[in-house]
């Protein structure tokens, strides 16, 4: 807990707080046969409860080493029966759950991009 608290106050004090750009995946038809996307979510980890943001890859590796966010990654199931893209999608959130626990309010719409 304190090494976490140094890093962060050793961040703020460089000033390092890049732009968060926000991202909505577009999904092709190459991801409709492979079945899912991956999807990245950020929110800060100061200053709770923070707006949580959905960005792309990029963002994600350049944001994942930095100790002022909260930064997740998950699959997420767009292809299937309904009853399998919501148990997909539901346990991809609850995987992550103990990193950003606010996600399950922010994706509520478990159907979200499926074609079923």
């Amino acid at each position: 807990m304190v090494e976490r608290y140094n890093n962060i106050h050793r961040n703020l004090r460089a000033n390092i707080l890049p732009r968060i750009s926000t991202y909505l995946p577009q999904p092709n038809e190459l991801d409709y046969r492979r079945g899912y996307i991956t999807r990245y979510f950020i929110q800060r980890a100061i200053n709770q409860p923070s707006p949580i943001f959905e960005i792309n890859k990029q963002q994600f590796s350049i944001f994942k080493s930095n100790n002022l966010y909260n930064i997740v990654q998950l699959e997420w199931r767009i292809s299937g029966s309904n009853s399998d893209i919501s148990l997909s999608n539901r346990k991809s959130i609850l995987g992550v759950a103990n990193r950003m626990p606010m996600l399950v309010n922010y994706l509520q719409n478990h159907y979200q991009f499926a074609r079923t």
